[in-house]
């Protein structure tokens, strides 16, 4: 049959569709993935570029050289870092940086920056020894120290190796003694109905002296006292090696765990001028013979994760009392309730 052209024709069962409903994405996981790779190394490439034309050089052993002051390269004299509490880290971190400063031959002069209330009895003495075997192997290369706020107890332990001293007028120092901190909760144990059921062999013995649920034994305080005598003698021996005959005082005198003002210390031969970081430089420098110094920091490098958050190196945890936030890092916290000795000032 055919139509009849007289005749509209017919409309379509099923109309078409407003709209063509859009393709299926494409499968693109691994190109964003490669996009974001490559903006994390231009943005990382960025920054070292950044760093490096503010005076910046990375190594290839994790540390960073900064320009304090601009001079002739051949003619460097080192500032190496000791900040903070002295704990393990702090002492790892020292012989890396000052193992760095001995392999540059362009090194004269080294000026060790401290700032520290002191820290570890054995972390304090693997600094003092690093620094004792690089004047036994370049005993014409200037040690200087260069104090900041503090370098008391362990700091000047570390210090009193150096063979000069500057302290700042505002500097706290001395403090020579050990603490071992011990906690007894003896009575709050006994009101919450709490008793120690350790057992320790041999029977008798010494393996859970100094518990802090047991009363205090007489002897078990003996026992303590002289393990901290010892690291006390050692703490003398050190400063009298390292000062000599600039002491004014016989050392026994001079050491009664007291922190000083840093007139007093130059007064009693534990410093040996007043002065600043430049001033150690300019010293050290002098003492080297160099006529155009360049005075280079050296630190750690930061990794690529430190450029992007500020906090990265943190490994401990946070709270907030009464709208302050406070960090509490876990890796002191495990130092400090470990018993040991300690070279701190902890008033």
């Amino acid at each position: 049959m055919t139509p009849n052209p007289s005749y509209p024709p017919l409309p379509p069962m099923f109309p078409p569709p407003m709209y063509s409903p859009p393709p299926p994405p494409r499968r693109s996981g691994f190109r964003t993935f490669l996009i974001v790779i490559l903006l994390v190394l231009l943005i990382g490439s960025a920054m070292l570029n950044i760093i490096q034309a503010g005076g910046m050089a990375m190594s290839g052993r994790g540390v960073t050289q900064s320009t304090i002051s601009t001079g002739d390269r051949t003619q460097t004299v080192a500032v190496i870092p000791v900040k903070g509490m002295i704990l393990d880290s702090t002492s790892e971190r020292f012989a890396k940086l000052l193992g760095e400063a001995e392999n540059d031959s362009n090194v004269k002069a080294v000026v060790i920056a401290v700032d520290t209330p002191g820290g570890s009895v054995n972390a304090s003495d693997e600094i003092y020894h690093r620094m004792e075997e690089f004047k036994h192997a370049h005993p014409g290369t200037p040690l200087v120290v260069a104090m900041g706020g503090l370098a008391t107890s362990g700091g000047y332990y570390v210090a009193s190796e150096a063979d000069y001293i500057f302290a700042q007028p505002t500097t706290w120092t001395g403090n020579i003694g050990v603490l071992m901190p011990q906690f007894n909760l003896t009575e709050m144990a006994a009101k919450w109905g709490v008793k120690e059921t350790t057992i320790i062999a041999p029977r008798g013995g010494f393996k859970n002296a100094g518990s802090m649920f047991q009363p205090v034994a007489p002897r078990d305080e003996v026992y303590f006292q002289d393990l901290v005598d010892g690291a006390y003698q050692r703490f003398l021996q050190v400063v009298k090696a390292g000062r000599g005959s600039r002491l004014k005082k016989p050392i026994e005198q001079i050491a009664d765990g007291k922190a000083l003002a840093a007139d007093d210390a130059l007064k009693l031969g534990l410093v040996d001028q007043i002065g600043f970081l430049d001033d150690a430089t300019q010293y050290a420098a002098k003492q080297a013979g160099l006529s155009n110094p360049m005075v280079v920091n050296f630190h750690e490098a930061p990794s690529l994760m430190d450029m992007f958050t500020s906090d990265s190196k943190f490994r401990g945890s946070s709270f907030t009392n009464n709208g302050i936030n406070v960090n509490v890092d876990a890796h002191i916290l495990e130092e400090l309730a470990t018993p040991r000795p300690m070279y701190l000032w902890a008033p």
